[in-house]
């Protein structure tokens, strides 16, 4: 078999996927490398339909583009967070923060 036939984790593409698709395609263990995540936490992602990708038997393929839009996404939300929290800070005045 050649090298070009081989689609992530070097095992031949699933039926119905091209070989240009299936370079675009990452399964289960190099998403949860990718985000420092657990395989497990990964799944829960996808079945929650907050990380969109299909299932092919007992192999979930997510999309290289929906994981880069995921991490967008996840990296704006962070981005609002700060902003927010350092408003909250200024606009604090010492002695006013109360700790629980």
């Amino acid at each position: 078999m050649s090298e070009h036939n081989l689609w992530p984790g070097k095992q031949p593409a699933p039926p119905g996927i091209s070989n240009g698709a299936a370079a675009e395609l990452l399964r289960t263990p190099e998403v949860a490398r990718r985000l420092g995540l657990s395989k497990r936490r990964v799944q829960m992602l996808l079945k929650a339909g907050l990380l969109p990708g299909a299932r092919l038997g007992r192999t979930w393929l997510i999309p290289r583009q929906a994981l880069d839009g995921y991490l967008r996404g996840v990296a704006t939300q962070a981005r609002k967070n700060l902003v927010r929290r350092k408003s909250l800070a200024q606009e604090a005045k010492p002695g006013e923060i109360e700790r629980s």
